[in-house]
């Protein structure tokens, strides 16, 4: 009977004390991270697994702890090749949302700073040139003697394009609101003309107020999307992709009189290549096949991002209207007043 090898990811939680390792299960580091290069805050997330031969062998694992006792991560920024500087990780205790990868027990790390990266904006449209061309990361596990590493493409800050111009959100057919990002340096996992072929995120924040009797409440919307983009890779707002969220969020609450609206922000996240090509294999997780990764001696990925954020944009008249008294939608109660 021929060897499976699994890779299990552990979803127990830790305990405080430390794990016996027995000699057939070897202890296999996994290292998620996705780092916006100009975000003021990195985190990369640490997880100790096992490699086991036979799924009987799952009956014989010790699960006290799913932690190294040893860990340091350091970052590189380099340019043709040459490092130009490091820093390194500090150990927290902080939760960091799942977002692009897998859910878990992780030690988690993290930069507390920006990183002193310098952007020339020579062109203005393309968000600028970085003076670093590509980024580093090293994971030492001294309780296995081990360095895990791997390296990304500091891909220039993104912007995002929309049309039509203004701060007006059109819904309606060949009037509706598109977006897209885009910026002038190599990485991004794909260009406008493949738009179809590449991973991106949207994130919208509708901010709203709630009216009461006696008083009125703030209160935002928030929800993530993958979908929307068609072959050219703009993203196409409809009543549904931005009422039909709405409406999922929002509690049937009679003590509500009526909800208005303050403004909605977008967001827009495009991974390098390297997640494109981690996204296409993820459907393996968990059967006999092994997992993309571009670690070196260990699992798991770490790739860069581009985003944007632009922020303040309200409906334009149609589109509050259909908010405010459309068919399906006019039960939350929207006014335009």
């Amino acid at each position: 009977m021929r060897s499976f090898l699994f890779l299990l990811l552990l979803l127990l939680g830790a305990c405080s004390s430390d794990l016996i390792i027995m000699e057939e299960h070897e202890p296999v580091p996994v290292i998620w991270a996705i780092l916006d290069p100009y975000d003021s805050v990195q985190y990369v997330r640490v997880q100790r697994t096992f490699l086991i031969r036979e799924k009987e062998d799952w009956e014989t694992l010790n699960r006290d702890s799913l932690e190294f006792n040893d860990v340091e991560v350091f970052l590189y920024g380099s340019i043709d090749g040459q490092i130009k500087w490091r820093e390194q990780f500090i150990k927290t205790t902080r939760s960091k949302e799942d977002g692009f990868f897998p859910s878990g027990d992780y030690q988690v790390f993290m930069i507390d700073h920006p990183l002193p990266i310098e952007v020339t904006h020579a062109r203005e449209f393309f968000g600028g040139v970085p003076d670093i061309d590509s980024l580093y990361l090293e994971v030492w596990i001294h309780d296995i003697d081990r360095v895990i590493e791997a390296g990304a493409p500091c891909i220039s800050p993104g912007r995002v394009l929309y049309a039509p111009r203004g701060t007006m959100f059109y819904i309606y057919q060949e009037f509706c609101t598109k977006f897209t990002i885009y910026g002038g340096y190599s990485g991004e996992c794909g260009e406008l003309s493949s738009g179809d072929l590449c991973y991106r995120q949207t994130e919208f924040w509708v901010h709203i107020k709630e009216h009461y009797e006696d008083h009125v409440e703030s209160k935002t919307l928030n929800w993530r999307t993958t979908s929307g983009y068609d072959a050219s890779g703009w993203y196409n707002l409809t009543p549904e992709r931005l009422f039909n969220p709405m409406k999922q969020q929002i509690s049937d609450d009679p003590m509500v009189i009526a909800r208005t609206l303050d403004s909605i922000d977008v967001e827009i996240k495009v991974p390098s290549s390297v997640f494109q090509q981690y996204y296409n294999f993820r459907e393996f997780w968990g059967h006999t096949e092994n997992t993309y990764s571009n670690f070196n001696y260990g699992y798991g990925i770490f790739t860069t991002l581009r985003r944007h954020r632009i922020t303040g944009f309200v409906l334009e008249r149609r589109a509050m209207d259909s908010l405010c008294n459309g068919y399906w939608y006019k039960e939350m109660k929207f006014r335009s007043w």
